[in-house]
């Protein structure tokens, strides 16, 4: 017959959790690495959404996602590319950006092959170890969409899938059923 071992707490599995998480990151820098890539921080042209009710404006049209365009930025013409329009209130995924260093200009997507190191279980709230329980107060929804400016010289290449190992630990939580804010 097995030992069954007590829940750990959030505190005593950070090390682990944090240790799994560098590990990936080593790795996904690998796997760039591996395609002479590198990660670059693109300028941000703002944030488009529709103006408020109040607003006498018309709502703006979306822009075609992933499609470079062309834009106005302090008084000069420059490239630019629009996000996917996402509802504000639910956020989006983070948005990467990789150079291959002749001129091209990729978004990626990560493809991480998740690779449990560890099972445990957790006493914690039902939110778990890492955030907080939901606001009892409704966000506004409003479409949004993200605009970054392409760098001069950059041409932007489309999607390109980054496939690299994901060190995991697996968490069971077992709920402490922690009251929620009020």
């Amino acid at each position: 017959m097995g030992v069954t071992l007590p829940p750990l707490t959030c505190q005593q599995i950070q090390p682990a959790y944090e240790a799994a998480g560098h590990d990936a990151n080593l790795a996904y820098e690998a796997a760039l690495a591996v395609k002479h890539l590198r990660r670059i921080d693109l300028a941000r042209d703002g944030t488009r959404s529709p103006p408020g009710e109040d607003s006498p404006e018309q709502p703006l049209e979306p822009l075609v996602a992933w499609a470079p365009f062309t834009d106005r930025v302090d008084g000069r013409t420059v490239t630019a590319i629009a996000s996917d329009v996402y509802l504000s209130d639910r956020g989006h995924a983070l948005v990467e950006f990789v150079t291959d260093g002749n001129g091209g200009l990729w978004r990626v997507k990560r493809s991480p092959h998740s690779r449990i190191i560890t099972s445990v279980s957790v006493e914690a709230c039902s939110w778990g170890c890492w955030g907080g329980p939901s606001s009892p107060v409704p966000m506004r929804s409003v479409p949004t969409q993200d605009v970054w400016v392409v760098p001069a010289g950059a041409t932007f290449r489309g999607e390109i899938e980054i496939e690299y190992d994901e060190p995991t630990v697996d968490v069971l939580i077992v709920d402490l059923q922690c009251p929620s804010p009020a």
